[in-house]
């Protein structure tokens, strides 16, 4: 499984869960999140990873960023870690 299978995944999930996705690029900064998913009600960044692989040290600290002006933030390697996400929200 390639990290595109995740992404592919993920995206299909929000839809089922009746939002969408937005590929996410900083401009003049490195280390965005994947993606923002917009759900009713909620969103939150994702970052996707190949299964097993982790976030790099520079997207831990952006995520860490994020996180301190409370924002959620998800790494997702796995079609099973979505999928658990998708049914107790974390």
């Amino acid at each position: 499984m390639k990290e595109s299978d995740v992404v592919k995944h993920l995206k299909k999930v929000v839809r089922e869960m009746r939002g969408t996705t937005r590929k996410v690029k900083w401009e003049g900064r490195k280390h965005a999140p994947d993606l923002l998913v917009l759900l009713p009600f909620s969103s939150c960044w994702v970052e996707t990873k190949a299964p097993g692989k982790a976030a790099r040290l520079g997207q831990l600290r952006e995520h860490t960023r994020l996180r301190a002006s409370g924002m959620k933030v998800f790494v997702f390697d796995s079609v099973e870690r979505i999928d658990r996400w998708a049914t107790t929200g974390e």
